[in-house]
């Protein structure tokens, strides 16, 4: 668990509305079952984890039909190198760290990890993309 970087496990995602980086805009309510991670540009524990969090995206949440967000916090140019890695996998929000998703998970450090149920539940965290549950059925 990812206590105190992010809204604990078990909390009700707030309302949040952004636009990623296709120009898609994405709500709470539009997400589904989600995983999701937070990096940083300037963050190494970022840089080392940002490959498992591809590869987690692409060989569990991909197959399972789960939906894949990933917020970068940092200017478009800060974020270019993480934006790259990520757009095959994820819908990604670049932001501040005070952008709508960065507040409605209270976001404190990175990165951090979670996975969000069909109801808008957050259902876990964690520091290691890999530590996420496997979804309990394929989300459709």
């Amino acid at each position: 668990m990812a206590d105190g970087l992010i809204i604990p496990a078990g909390s009700a995602v707030p309302g949040f509305s952004a636009v990623t980086t296709a120009g898609e805009r994405i709500t709470r309510e539009g997400l589904g079952e989600t995983m999701l991670g937070f990096f940083s540009p300037d963050c190494r524990a970022c840089k080392e984890r940002l490959p498992l969090f591809v590869e987690q995206a692409r060989t569990t949440a991909r197959a399972t039909g789960r939906s894949v967000l990933a917020v970068v916090h940092g200017t478009d140019e800060e974020a270019r190198e993480q934006v790259a890695a990520l757009s095959e996998v994820a819908h990604v929000v670049v932001e501040p760290g005070d952008g709508p998703l960065g507040e409605a998970f209270d976001i404190a450090g990175y990165p951090v990890f979670g996975l969000i149920t069909v109801d808008g539940t957050l259902r876990a965290t964690a520091f290691d993309p890999g530590r996420l549950p496997a979804p309990s059925k394929a989300a459709v």
